[in-house]
């Protein structure tokens, strides 16, 4: 079997005369065989916790344990049950990601964690600062899955 990688757009697969594109068109994933579309369903990822608020730039900051005013994230916990978030995790990127404490959080219940850069578990401080309204926010599960991108 044969594999090329191409920059930006693509895995290709090669066994004979069989050819397998795998290709990222704005974020979504096609899959062609010999050049004809294949269905792809990937499993769906439970999303049990979401981003509720993102406060930035100073608007309607909180002041923290130190006197200073912080953006914040709010996260809401959208299921019937508690949870535990240990584990799951906040960056501005995929490769800054920040890990909860073992915290439970209580159906239908928020959590604020300052965007400080502070890294505190207690109170929550992440390892990132929001440095406008257009940052892109990710949100991880304890397996490391992406539940969602704000």
């Amino acid at each position: 079997m044969g594999i090329k990688i191409f920059r930006n757009s693509g895995i290709q697969f090669i066994k004979g005369d069989v050819v397998f594109d795998l290709k990222n068109i704005n974020n979504d994933i096609s899959v062609e065989k010999n050049g004809n579309p294949l269905s792809l369903s990937l499993p769906e990822v439970e999303k049990d916790l979401i981003v509720n608020k993102v406060v930035s730039n100073g608007y309607r900051s909180i002041e923290d344990e130190d006197k200073e005013n912080q953006d914040w994230i709010e996260l809401k916990n959208v299921t019937d049950k508690t949870i535990n978030i240990e584990n799951y995790s906040i960056g501005d990127t995929t490769d800054n990601m920040w890990s909860f404490p073992s915290i439970d959080v209580e159906s239908n219940g928020t959590i604020v964690v300052f965007a400080s850069k502070k890294d505190r578990q207690s109170p929550l401080h992440s390892n990132f600062k929001i440095s406008s309204s257009e940052d892109t926010l990710y949100l991880k599960n304890n397996k490391d899955q992406l539940i969602e991108k704000v």
